[in-house]
């Protein structure tokens, strides 16, 4: 586990990345109560683990927090016409909310991006997925983004968002390279396409147009996505939380070892125990064999036909005239028995 941190009482990963775990969280999914779980929960988690170091810590966490806000988050469509030049609460709101709405590794790719700042490798590495996947998902953010309501921005020419043949290109294609140099210009990798080239052909394509200008409205959105300046007593609230969790965790994790213990030590004793059992029952068996000798002799009736046991073998015999070993419940050892207590009967026995 990582080192405490003497000033909370946490783990040196918990104390570090706390912030910049609440705040994707609370990017991600728009609710404090469930951003507060899913930053705790990924702090613990990486804290519990307690392999990485630096940066490796940091894109560990943020990956613990992505999987945590899996399916929590609702979108809030805005309607109305609403100017990105006002900055107003209502106006972050709304797009804040907008964002809640796209798909979660786009959305995610997008917050990465945007606010964190991390490189295509990086969010590759937090998203699970290969760096060539990165611009496809902010290119599917960012267009999710810019549709949901009626933007308006000053100076900007009104897009129409309702034709949806905007997106309908081929990868390879001359219109995909043009709308990959279109995320170029917000330094999201490398242009394949010149920039002469790219205008002309914009000029010809409405549809690559329209590209351009929802990505750079989706870039101005996404500017306003802040999360509220929360205060320092929120943050002591949430270390305090934390720290509850924390400890939670490891005294659960101690217990759990006890208990280990106890189940491994109470498994060792039954098997100790059967083991002795069973030696104890095998020597009895040994010991109540019969010897040979000690083999009860057959009835001897010389007018009775002899019926030898099929299912155990005859012990060895004493001389050549010893008597077979007649079977116990068999006809003739029926029959036998029958005379034997009927001595004086004169009807004969067929």
């Amino acid at each position: 586990m990582s080192s405490p941190d003497s000033r909370h009482g946490l783990p040196g990963t918990i104390a570090t990345y706390l912030r910049p775990a609440f705040e994707l969280a609370y990017r991600l999914t728009c609710d404090l109560d469930a951003a507060g779980t899913a930053a705790d929960d990924a702090l613990i988690a990486v804290a519990v683990a307690g392999a990485p170091r630096g940066r490796n810590a940091l894109l560990a966490i943020l990956q613990q927090v992505v999987a945590a806000v899996a399916g929590v988050g609702r979108r809030v469509d805005v309607r109305g016409t609403l100017d990105l030049s006002a900055d107003t609460h209502a106006m972050r709101t709304a797009v804040r909310a907008a964002i809640v709405g796209i798909p979660l590794r786009a959305r995610a790719a997008l917050v990465l991006r945007e606010a964190f700042e991390l490189s295509s490798a990086e969010i590759a590495e937090v998203l699970g997925v290969q760096p060539a996947q990165v611009i496809g998902l902010l290119d599917e953010a960012r267009l999710c983004l810019a549709r949901p309501a009626v933007w308006r921005s000053v100076g900007a020419e009104r897009v129409d968002v309702s034709r949806s043949s905007a997106l309908a290109n081929a990868a390879g294609s001359l219109c995909a390279r043009v709308r990959a140099a279109h995320h170029a210009e917000f330094g999201d990798g490398v242009a394949p396409i010149d920039a002469l080239q790219a205008q002309a052909h914009r000029e010809a394509c409405a549809d690559c147009r329209e590209h351009r200008q929802l990505i750079h409205r989706a870039r101005e959105l996404s500017a306003l996505a802040t999360p509220p300046l929360f205060p320092e007593s929120f943050w002591e609230e949430r270390r305090r939380v934390v720290k509850e969790r924390w400890l939670e965790t490891v005294r659960r994790g101690e217990d759990g070892g006890h208990r280990s213990l106890w189940v491994w030590g109470l498994g060792i004793a039954l098997a100790a125990l059967l083991l002795w059992w069973g030696g104890a029952v095998l020597r009895g068996r040994i010991q109540n064999v019969p010897s040979p000798a000690e083999a009860p002799a057959a009835f001897d009736d010389p007018g009775l036909p002899v019926e030898v046991d099929s299912v155990a073998p005859a012990p060895p015999a004493a001389g050549l005239n010893a008597a077979p070993r007649i079977s116990p419940g068999s006809a003739v050892h029926q029959v036998a028995f029958f005379r034997a207590f009927q001595p004086n009967s004169a009807t004969p026995i067929t």
